[in-house]
């Protein structure tokens, strides 16, 4: 199992989900070992690089922002980084002319569409798996929301979710291999509840949100305002974001994960309570037999669902 990046560079604009704010992001092919870096090309100085590790998150309020020591930030990076996921692409150059990702239409969609359309370079260097040794939990009891790490063969997600009706609680799991992630997530959109609209524009977030790039759930009616791409399309938007999340560890990984009501709080908390005890987890050269336990394996853009 060896490392990939994207074949020819790829760019994308538009407004920010919470900034509402136009940014152009523009992401190269990069060498081996390089990882997932972000660089703010609209800020001068030397320091405009901000790698896309756990350590590096500096909010989860509403999406995750990562960040460096010169006070530079990149927001909402998780249906970007669930693209890098979905397609196996492990190492890029982002270039972000702007303070947040592009929403485009809310989900992880058209990232994976042009990354797929450029085509996936194999770079021959083995890839490092992080291979889940124990049960890790995190719990945060302000909210109810946990989020746990088992051992396991391939990468598996359990998610549940409890909302208002017509969202309800919905539950799914899912082994997330090769394909999987493009075919069963990465179109399913960023949700919220009509009542909450006002609240978040008054704290400055979801600026950039509209009918198109956001399923909205009318709690008077019990109705979401226009069609849902799935039926259980919310469970899937956070299954998304987990995997974006996820990737922070900088490694595949080889385990389970499970989240109630977890969000990028949890999701990054529960990264951190892995590394915190090396005797929770091991790095080793992935062996050719798990390539079809990973997702990103054998991808292909009939994989990605009609809209």
């Amino acid at each position: 199992m060896t490392q990939s990046t994207i074949k020819h560079e790829v760019s994308f604009v538009g407004a920010g989900l919470h900034s509402g704010k136009n940014s152009r992001v523009t992401i190269l092919p990069a060498p081996s070992d390089f990882g997932i870096q972000f660089y703010r090309t609209d800020c001068k100085g030397e320091n405009n690089c901000i790698p896309a590790n756990f350590t590096n998150v500096v909010d989860t309020l509403r999406c995750t922002t990562l960040g460096n020591s010169s006070g530079l930030k990149v927001k909402t990076t998780e249906h970007l980084l669930a693209a890098f996921v979905a397609c196996g692409i492990r190492n890029a150059k982002v270039l972000i002319a702007g303070e947040e990702i592009p929403a485009l239409d809310g989900s992880a969609r058209e990232f994976v569409l042009k990354f797929l359309e450029s085509g996936l370079q194999n770079q021959g260097t083995p890839q490092k798996i992080l291979k889940v040794l124990k049960p890790v939990h995190f719990e945060d009891t302000s909210t109810g929301a946990n989020a746990s790490f088992y051992p396991s063969d391939t990468f598996e997600m359990e998610f549940t979710i409890e909302y208002p009706l017509p969202i309800g609680k919905q539950s799914k799991r899912a082994s997330l291999v090769n394909g999987s992630v493009v075919s069963s997530l990465s179109s399913s959109r960023t949700f919220c509840m009509n009542g909450e609209i006002e609240y978040l524009w008054s704290n400055g977030l979801g600026l950039g949100g509209n009918y198109d790039n956001v399923t909205i759930i009318d709690e008077k009616s019990n109705k979401y305002l226009y069609p849902v791409r799935h039926e259980d399309e919310p469970v899937r938007h956070k299954m998304l974001d987990a995997v974006g999340d996820l990737s922070l560890s900088g490694y595949p990984i080889l385990g389970l994960f499970v989240g109630y009501k977890s969000g990028h709080h949890a999701n990054i908390e529960i990264l951190h309570k892995l590394f915190s005890d090396k005797d929770n987890y091991e790095i080793i050269d992935a062996p050719d037999s798990v390539s079809s336990r990973l997702p990103g394996m054998k991808v292909q853009l009939s994989d990605l669902p009609e809209i």
